[in-house]
């Protein structure tokens, strides 16, 4: 099923290859029970190959091309982020994650594309957005969550408060309007106490801790990479338009154009 859905990271499909190839449930039965020579025998041979393919240079190749990708991701979304501290003094950070009720789990990768673009189109006429100043997005898939994204919101902390509030009006609008009413959301913010290192909420561009949580945040909204890749149609991850420098003559200009074209 998930060979369906997502790209295994080198090393775990190299595994899954030869668990398959050897038989290994097999194997380790005859180890205990039947015939323990014969078992390890299998579990030896079984090793050996995996341990000469993973030597190999056609892997090594697959393996620094895939966490290349990976280590990529986070980058570019923790100086995203630098970027936008960079320009506004503080920032509201919001977590949201967007899904489908269970009766509409089964909803394919194109609807929830569109409704994702939906929603970012309409941050450029709802007011709901005026002082958003940045996002990142991630789509991934459950096998009973199906089809899912996980987004962070950054509003201009010197505009906005009481992020739980807004959050929680995000989730609404997506659920009620943008999915008509197929969808449903997990508010972070409302939660966020029960975060041992929080990176959500109101982060001042001084405040080491609360940033440090929030590339922390990042490294769990990329995590799934670094094991496997969703096989997506069009991209899996996007960001709002990096914001220009703070001009120290006048009041920084808002810049959230969205960026994303898939």
């Amino acid at each position: 099923y998930f060979n369906d859905v997502y790209k295994f990271e080198p090393y775990i499909e190299l595994a899954a290859k030869y668990i398959v190839a050897y038989d290994l449930q097999n194997a380790l039965q005859r180890l205990k029970f039947s015939d323990p020579a014969a078992g390890v025998k299998v579990l030896n041979e079984c090793v050996d190959k995996m341990r000469q393919e993973s030597m190999s240079d056609s892997f090594l190749s697959r393996l620094k091309n895939y966490h290349r990708a990976s280590n990529k991701n986070y980058k570019e979304l923790v100086a995203y982020s630098d970027a936008l501290f960079e320009r506004y003094s503080r920032l509201l950070v919001l977590r949201v994650d967007l899904s489908y009720l269970t009766q509409h789990s089964k909803i394919d990768q194109l609807e929830a594309k569109q409704h994702r673009k939906r929603l970012f189109e309409n941050t450029r006429s709802n007011k709901l957005f005026a002082d958003m100043v940045g996002y990142v997005w991630k789509l991934e898939h459950g096998a009973s969550k199906g089809f899912h994204f996980h987004v962070m919101f950054f509003f201009d902390g010197s505009k906005v408060r009481e992020d739980g509030t807004i959050a929680q009006q995000i989730g609404k609008y997506w659920a009620n309007l943008i999915t008509s009413g197929k969808g449903m959301y997990y508010n972070c913010n409302a939660v966020k106490h029960r975060y041992q290192s929080c990176g959500i909420g109101m982060i001042r561009h001084g405040d080491d801790e609360l940033r440090d949580g929030l590339r922390k945040a990042i490294i769990y909204l990329t995590k799934t990479d670094f094991y496997m890749k969703l096989q997506s149609v069009g991209r899996c991850m996007g960001k709002g338009t990096r914001p220009c420098k703070k001009d120290a003559r006048g009041r920084p200009r808002r810049d959230v154009t969205p960026v994303d074209s898939n």
